[in-house]
């Protein structure tokens, strides 16, 4: 009688191996399988080489085409509002939509300069809600753009005053090369 107790054990135990090894394979798979789909995000970022500039920048961090992206916002989208706090975006990407991005690829979209955003924009980030295809399956995701994270950042200094460092910079340099010359054995 316990030959059949340990039997009826290591039975299923081994059931309940076999089950969870399944389990795993089909985890790994599915794993396997979402790394190579492609995975679009939207962030707000600053212009590097004009750092005041912000822009919006969409792109396919992901390992495949994504095509037919569309997006949605949850406002309207405020665009170039150094002249016009009231302009919002009326074309590009992110009005008519992206037909195909592929992996590592991005657009950048001009937005405006920080101060002003930060004033249109405020507190309350912009939802930005996207759709795309993936051969026949369609995958969705959504992002906030938002400008306030950037103070205190080259982002949210004005332009003189990033050139008033720059001159300051300059200035320091100057003065301790003028320094050597004037003391070269110092």
């Amino acid at each position: 009688m316990s030959d059949q107790i340990y039997t009826l054990l290591s039975t299923s135990f081994a059931a309940v191996s076999g089950l969870g090894a399944a389990v795993s394979a089909y985890i790994a798979y599915q794993v396997f399988i979402k790394q190579g789909e492609p995975k679009i995000i939207v962030y707000s970022c600053d212009k590097k080489d004009s750092p005041t500039f912000m822009l919006i920048r969409i792109e396919n961090i992901g390992r495949d085409v994504a095509s037919n992206v569309k997006f949605k916002s949850s406002r309207s989208i405020p665009y170039d509002t150094y002249a016009d706090k009231s302009k919002t975006m009326t074309n590009g990407p992110l009005i008519n939509g992206i037909p195909l991005l592929a992996p590592g690829e991005h657009r950048d979209v001009m937005w405006g300069d920080y101060k002003t955003l930060a004033e249109v924009i405020g507190d309350d980030p912009i939802t930005i809600s996207y759709t795309y295809d993936y051969g026949k399956k369609e995958l969705k995701g959504s992002s906030q753009v938002e400008v306030l994270s950037f103070l205190n950042t080259p982002a949210s200094k004005t332009p003189i005053s990033v050139v008033a460092d720059r001159v300051s910079e300059i200035s320091k340099h100057l003065g301790a090369i003028l320094l050597k010359m004037n003391n070269p054995s110092g």
